[in-house]
């Protein structure tokens, strides 16, 4: 009897390893494929930026409050509005247009908001290759989001938190003109990352 339960607990812990190291070969392969899918992403949205010498001027976007459209460009099917860089993190990211969670596989997406109307949400899957390093983040990290018509926005990481997965309005309410979030590890929270415009 002891015999028999023995095996069936050795069975049944071995088939957890199993199914353990079959969870972590899917998500190394999936962010393996989210790397690859960013890297070609950047390279198409690099050549249908517009070209400038040195580095483009930051606008302000309080300069034209009537302005509130999002320029984006459509590559590989996919609805672009730009790319994201954060410089501490010698990261960048293509930024999608439109939320969805199959084009989350891709690259990160804008949630809600616009830059011009200093509210944007952008969210990403937790994947090495996309937003799993933001919480290495820390007050005073610059963040650059250069839109699709070439305008370059400026930021400031002001404050880092975690919140509930429910707690939708926490993370696209506030007076923060860009928030970026994704899973924690294990996605039983959400990471959240604040910017004001510098």
């Amino acid at each position: 009897m002891k015999r028999r339960l023995w095996t069936a607990v050795t069975v049944f812990g071995l088939v957890l390893l199993v199914a353990a190291a079959g969870l972590t070969i899917g998500n190394v392969h999936a962010d393996r494929q989210a790397a690859r899918s960013r890297d070609s992403l950047l390279q198409e949205i690099s050549a249908a930026m517009p070209q400038s010498d040195g580095e483009p001027e930051t606008e302000d976007a309080a300069e034209d409050p009537l302005q509130f459209d999002v320029p984006a460009v459509s590559i590989d099917g996919q609805s672009v509005m730009g790319a994201v860089f954060f410089p501490t993190l010698s990261l960048e990211l293509p930024v999608l247009a439109e939320y969805d969670l199959p084009s989350l596989r891709i690259a990160p997406a804008v949630f809600s908001g616009t830059p011009e109307g200093e509210d944007l949400v952008i969210c990403g899957h937790n994947y090495r290759s996309h937003f799993g390093p933001l919480n290495q983040l820390a007050r005073g990290d610059e963040v650059f989001l250069k839109t699709m018509d070439g305008t370059v926005y400026r930021y400031e990481v002001s404050a880092t938190e975690i919140v509930s997965p429910l707690a939708v309005e926490d993370v696209v309410g506030g007076a923060w003109d860009l928030t970026l979030f994704t899973c924690t590890m294990g996605g039983q929270t959400r990471f959240v990352v604040r910017c004001d415009l510098a």
